[in-house]
């Protein structure tokens, strides 16, 4: 795939550029989609859209620093996994166990769905970087480093966004 994405583009810095993002950050990359989807086949398909977002579509990713680069991929890749997760036809999660339909009861299961799709919702309305190191946080269950590095800011700004975000999160729980 490398090859390809390097096809995409004719300068040879740029070439150089996708090639250092390629080799580290798809894993990474990867395991933000797997984690999300728990599909390994649907992982690759965001991983390989993600790269030709940023490479073919908009060209960004070579106007933004370098030690941005990681985290805009990583974000691409989360927002690619929301819309797939959105989609009237959600992707079958592997790996779950099965669960006899008698044991299922449709009322706690609705109730969940609305909580969770209602923490979504709420994280999803805060700004950029609130909402990037909550999802981190909530989603992946990152520490304040592990967030301070993926986002390349100090942990005492994540601690800043996190508190916000909660604070934020709070008062729209308390007007509903």
């Amino acid at each position: 795939m490398l090859a390809f994405y390097m096809s995409l583009v004719d300068d040879e810095n740029e070439k150089s550029i996708i090639e250092e993002l390629y080799k580290s950050n798809k894993k990474k990359m990867y395991s933000i989609a797997f984690s999300c989807l728990r599909n390994s086949q649907d992982a690759e398909d965001v991983v390989h859209e993600a790269f030709l977002v940023a490479i073919e579509k908009n060209k960004k990713i070579f106007s933004i620093p370098s030690n941005k680069r990681a985290p805009y991929l990583d974000v691409i890749v989360r927002n690619m996994c929301y819309s797939i997760l959105r989609e009237d036809n959600p992707v079958e999660l592997s790996g779950e166990e099965d669960v006899p339909m008698e044991e299922v009861f449709p009322e706690e299961e609705a109730i969940s769905n609305m909580e969770c799709e209602r923490l979504i919702e709420l994280i999803n309305s805060l700004p950029e970087g609130q909402r990037d190191a909550m999802y981190l946080r909530c989603r992946f269950g990152f520490t304040e480093a592990e967030i301070a590095t993926s986002l390349s800011i100090s942990e005492n700004a994540v601690r800043n966004r996190i508190y916000n975000a909660r604070k934020a999160m709070k008062e729209k729980l308390g007007k509903d």
